[in-house]
C-alpha cells in the first residue's frame, strides 16, 4: 500500500531498537501502539533519540467512553483490546519526559487534541465536536505533541 502511495523507501524495524542514527529524522509518530507495548518508555526513548524536532503520540484515551466500551466488550468477546493498557495525557507526558532523561535530550509537552469517538455513528461525534471543540479530556482518540531538542546543561 505504501509503495502505491509513492513511498519509495520502507524500513522494517522494532520500536525498541530503531535502525536509524541519532537525530536523523524530523519527527516520530506513534499511532495507538504504546498501549500494546511491554516497554513503552523504551520505545519512546528510541523515538526521542532519532528525532531532531518532534514527537507525536496518538493514543486511546483511558478517560473516554470509547475505551470504557472497549474494556467491557473485551470481557465478553475476544478482543485485541483485552491486553491494551489505555493511557491518559498524564501517562503519555510522564513517559515522554522519562524517555528524554534516558537518552539525555530535552522533551517539552506542546499541545493536545482529542476526538470524541463515541462508539456510535460519526455524525453524532462530529456534531458534538463542532460544539465542544477538540481538547476534551474524555475524547476517545487523543494526540499529544512534544518538542524534542538537545539538552543544554548549565555550565
Amino acid at each position: 500500500v505504501a509503495k502505491k502511495k509513492g513511498l519509495r523507501r520502507l524500513v522494517l524495524g522494532d520500536a525498541h531498537r530503531l535502525p536509524f542514527s541519532s537525530n536523523s529524522v524530523d519527527a516520530v509518530l506513534f499511532v495507538t501502539s504504546l498501549e500494546f507495548m511491554r516497554e513503552p518508555v523504551k520505545a519512546l526513548a528510541e523515538a526521542v533519540r532519532v528525532s531532531r524536532e518532534l514527537l507525536v503520540v496518538a493514543f486511546l484515551n483511558r478517560r473516554s467512553l470509547l475505551c470504557t466500551f472497549r474494556r467491557i466488550k473485551a470481557v465478553f468477546k475476544e478482543s485485541v483490546y483485552a491486553g491494551a493498557r489505555f493511557l491518559t495525557f498524564k501517562d503519555v507526558e510522564r513517559m515522554a519526559l522519562e524517555a528524554g532523561r534516558v537518552v539525555r535530550k530535552q522533551v517539552v509537552f506542546t499541545g493536545r487534541q482529542t476526538t470524541l469517538n463515541l462508539c456510535v455513528d460519526g455524525i453524532v461525534s462530529r456534531k458534538l465536536e463542532s460544539l465542544l471543540g477538540f481538547s476534551l479530556r474524555f475524547g476517545g482518540f487523543a494526540v499529544a505533541k512534544f518538542r524534542v531538542g538537545e539538552l543544554h546543561e548549565p555550565r
